[in-house]
């Protein structure tokens, strides 16, 4: 399974994909210097059938959730999700649907999609930028919450310097001790997207066993979806034998 970290090595690929068509596209595309660390990458996958062999596309939504922020705000599941499903994919051109949310304190930064690096990977190594981008309109929700506060609850007393011959304790201070708290408030979530389009040109063909597509957010947030091919059917490879 290949990672979102390939998003540093591959920019020059990126640009080379995104020449010509536009100063946007070639910002989607290039990752330029920004560092990418390769710990905390992720990346979520399913498995369906490959287009060309059933002749239709799987319904195929892949989502990152973050119920562990959820619980703590108050949120349904999934209200934080982001997600991207293949909506066409054809032997010139493959195109995906991406939504991205966030609370509206990070929004501004998260959900413009025109603000993140991107690419697309397959098994043959085919390595690209997007070559159309159209975003969707952002939309807002509430939620009735809440949100977390830190409240003064005591403090406790420690040794900061001990006398290194007896470590008899030479200095004390007051450390404050703090705990959180959860008022009731109404939580806004904030939904970005954007279809993205990559002319791969004939380079994915019936024998491509995965696709991925890797996006980096302006606070270098990591995200990997990852269509993964299942065997054909025994009928379409005697077909592509044939």
């Amino acid at each position: 399974m290949k990672r979102i970290a390939r998003l540093a090595p591959l920019a020059a690929a990126a640009l080379a994909s995104t020449a010509g068509t536009g100063c946007v596209l070639a910002a989607l595309g290039a990752v330029g210097a920004l560092a990418v660390a390769s710990g905390g990458s992720h990346t979520e996958s399913i498995e369906i059938s490959h287009p060309a062999h059933v002749g239709y596309l799987e319904q195929n939504v892949i989502r990152h959730d973050y119920g562990g922020t959820e619980v703590e705000y108050g949120l349904p599941a999934g209200a934080l999700a982001d997600e991207a499903s293949m909506v066409s994919l054809t032997p010139v051109e493959a195109c995906f649907d991406v939504r991205v949310r966030n609370r509206d304190e990070h929004a501004a930064r998260y959900v413009d999609l025109s603000r993140w690096r991107m690419l697309m990977e397959t098994s043959e190594d085919v390595e690209m930028g997007p070559t159309a981008f159209v975003p969707k309109m952002v939309e807002s929700a509430g939620f009735n919450g809440r949100r977390p506060r830190q409240v003064l609850n005591g403090y406790t007393t420690e040794c900061v310097q001990t006398d290194p011959n007896t470590s008899a304790c030479r200095r004390w201070e007051e450390r404050p001790n703090y705990t959180t708290v959860y008022d009731p408030a109404v939580v806004t979530v904030v939904t970005g997207g954007a279809q993205l389009c990559f002319a791969h040109g004939g380079r994915i063909t019936p024998q491509t066993e995965w696709i991925e597509l890797h996006l980096l957010s302006p606070d270098e947030h990591e995200l990997g979806f990852e269509w993964e091919f299942r065997d054909p059917p025994m009928q379409a490879m005697i077909q592509n034998d044939g």
